[in-house]
């Protein structure tokens, strides 16, 4: 294509402009962020790296919702083939012979265009898909905004006019050698066969000119719309959390100045790139416990909030302008309601079904602990947990001296300062205090002597681990506990610890480690699956029995143990293992976690109830369960539904019922 001097002036200062326009947006966009807290996110870049490249142009995390992620993933590929056409295209328009390095080349070249053409089509489909998604299914996850249809109705533009363009551009040409590797570019050309050749150098010109605005307006509207998350994304994913997810940072209780956060420049500068990378897909929102029982937490609402929160607030933040506190929406009760803050389990779906990898829950357990470190303020029933923990060692408030009543008549050894043992056996509070739980801390026993294994354990001297209280966001009795704890076991030799609570093992795996606290940790069930391959465990007993595994959120999204728990189940003689439709990482919470197991249910449906229901609908003989708080919600869920007759065991029952 040919154009004037004046004409290529006007093409320069267009895309001088649009390119302006974007930078200077997106340099506002970045100002924002900077407003974050420092943060060490720049560790092992080659890992970084070759998992961004992995989750772009594989779209690992973004196809694990086929329907969606399918339609995602054509748009991509669409524009990106695309999009090196359009370089050559407005190239041309300075110098009618461009084309980009390599892909000019005549061996590469026919590939490449149909490569343009196929992936054209292809986001052509995937863009008619979405609209049918958004419009006419109309998902409750997704939220009807003018932004969306603006971006749906660009892309289609975008592709169709540039289509439309190539059509005109072969109808001129006429015999083009290269014609038939443009499918659909040859075939809009038939169209225009016969239309008068200054005719169709009229339509090329228009089209050309509206392509190039669609072009530069797609690119002006991307840093003002939720479409930034097509440049944020990636950077997201580079500086996606390489830490365990269990591990909540530490405080300095003595040097710092606040605790927790309250103001949305407190996040640190990832918090808040993840607020502008939300694509606001909703599949948080559709794997929360918390919303889909009805409770006032949706954690694509809450980053969205804050995302507007600090639209609201950034520039005065910029400008340091001092505002007045009654002329500024509070974060913590107006922008995110406190109900919200407290319903949420921490059981991370949210995290793990992500596509782009943003950190829910752990903005609002930052928010509880400004609420209970530097305001007082939270739900009276966690006033008593509090008060339990420190006074007892334990949330159930049961004097600490009767700790190690349970194994009053096994024989077990209690170990002392000095003692050496192979084995540690971390109790925990459900394994020492609940009824229920003690059968299960009584079990594992059972099959500990039976391999042979030299163990023992603390006894009174063994304390909560903490967790329910730093998920409550008192970061100071949690400390307090754990240096307790911490320094028992210093004072003993053992090899490794093997506990039957998944919140311990988190705990102990992924926090104590923050106050020198440094040991091998593993579940009861990996413990007993090692056992049962290295034949010192034999099971000689039959159980004829459909049984289904519900799987603990801390044993599995936080630490990865989906395998263990069936092995066991699997290895039992007669046994048949029956999954839940949610199962392993989309496995759905019993909502005991995040200190909830302390805390009434009042609002909505309760979470075991509806996690009860699907136990149900499998029709199992027996439910197996490898976490203390599932073991009780299962329970009382089953309560709830009349359904008593059905078993819920831990894994170590059956095991020991088997032995």
């Amino acid at each position: 294509m040919n154009l004037s001097l004046l004409e290529k002036v006007i093409l320069c200062l267009c895309i001088l402009g649009a390119f302006a326009v974007f930078g200077v947006s997106l340099y506002r966009r970045y100002l924002l962020v900077r407003l974050g807290k420092p943060e060490n996110r720049f560790d092992r870049v080659t890992e970084r790296f070759l998992y961004l490249i992995k989750t772009i142009f594989a779209h690992t995390l973004v196809l694990r919702d086929w329907y969606p992620g399918l339609m995602h993933f054509m748009i991509f590929w669409g524009f990106l083939g695309l999009s090196f056409g359009y370089i050559e295209m407005y190239g041309q328009g300075f110098n009618p012979g461009f084309q980009l390095p390599i892909l000019g080349m005549e061996p590469v070249r026919p590939g490449f265009l149909l490569f343009k053409d196929i992936f054209g089509a292809l986001a052509i489909l995937g863009v008619l898909i979405a609209a049918w998604r958004r419009y006419v299914q109309k998902p409750e996850r997704l939220t009807a905004s003018s932004e969306a249809a603006i971006i749906l109705g660009l892309i289609f533009s975008v592709v169709t006019v540039g289509f439309i363009t190539d059509g005109l551009k072969l109808a001129i040409v006429g015999n083009d050698p290269l014609a038939s590797w443009s499918p659909v570019a040859l075939a809009v050309s038939r169209f225009f066969a016969g239309f008068p050749q200054d005719l169709l150098v009229i339509y090329y010109k228009v089209g050309w000119w509206l392509h190039l605005c669609l072009i530069l307006g797609f690119l002006i509207f991307i840093p003002l719309s939720k479409h930034l998350h097509l440049l944020a994304c990636p950077v997201n994913e580079f500086f996606r959390n390489l830490k365990p997810r269990g591990e909540m940072p530490s405080i300095d209780i003595e040097k710092a100045e606040t605790y927790g956060i309250a103001q949305i420049e407190e996040f640190s500068w990832k918090g808040l790139l993840d607020l502008l990378t939300c694509t606001e897909c909703g599949r948080c929102q559709d794997a929360c416990p918390a919303h889909l029982s009805q409770k006032p937490l949706s954690p694509k609402k809450v980053i969205l909030d804050l995302k507007h929160h600090l639209f609201e607030r950034g520039p005065d933040l910029l400008k340091a302008v001092v505002k007045d506190e009654k002329e500024v929406q509070k974060m913590i009760g107006e922008v995110i309601d406190e109900d919200a803050i407290w319903a949420c389990t921490t059981c991370a779906s949210c995290v793990e079904q992500c596509p782009v990898l943003i950190e829910q829950f752990p903005k609002l357990l930052e928010m509880r602990r400004n609420l209970v470190l530097m305001q007082s303020r939270f739900p009276k029933e966690v006033t008593l947990c509090f008060k339990n923990m420190e006074n007892n060692g334990n949330p159930w408030g049961i004097g600490w001296a009767s700790r190690a009543d349970w194994a009053r008549d096994l024989d077990l050894k209690k170990l002392k300062a000095g003692d050496e043992v192979d084995v540690l056996l971390w109790v925990g509070c459900a394994g020492s205090f609940d009824e229920r739980n003690k059968k299960v801390a009584t079990s594992l026993v059972k099959i500990l002597k039976a391999s042979g294994v030299s163990f023992g354990f603390l006894g009174e001297a063994e304390k909560c681990c903490g967790e329910s209280a730093r998920r409550l966001g008192n970061e100071y009795l949690f400390q307090m506990l754990a240096q307790e704890n911490i320094a028992t076991m210093q004072e003993i030799k053992f090899r490794e610890i093997v506990t039957i609570c998944p919140h311990c093992l988190n705990t102990l795996i992924c926090e104590y480690p923050q106050f020198g606290g440094k040991y091998s940790v593993r579940h009861h069930t990996s413990f007993i699956a090692d056992l049962l391959e290295r034949k010192a465990l034999k099971l000689s007993g039959s159980l004829p029995q459909t049984i289904t595994y519900h799987d603990s959120c801390y044993l599995g999204r936080y630490n990865g143990f989906y395998a263990p728990p069936r092995e066991v189940i699997t290895s039992i003689p007669g046994v048949r293992l029956k999954e839940l439709p949610r199962n392993r990482s989309k496995s759905f919470c019993c909502g005991a976690g995040g200190g909830r197991m302390w805390m009434e249910e009042n609002i909505g449906t309760r979470i075991n109830s509806l996690r009860t229901e699907e136990i149900l609908k499998v029709k199992p003989e027996m439910v197996a369960t490898a976490c203390p708080y599932c073991l009780t919600m299962v329970e009382d869920g089953l309560k709830e539904k009349n359904s008593e007759s059905l078993p819920a065991r831990d894994i170590a029952e059956i095991v020991c019922q088997a032995l």
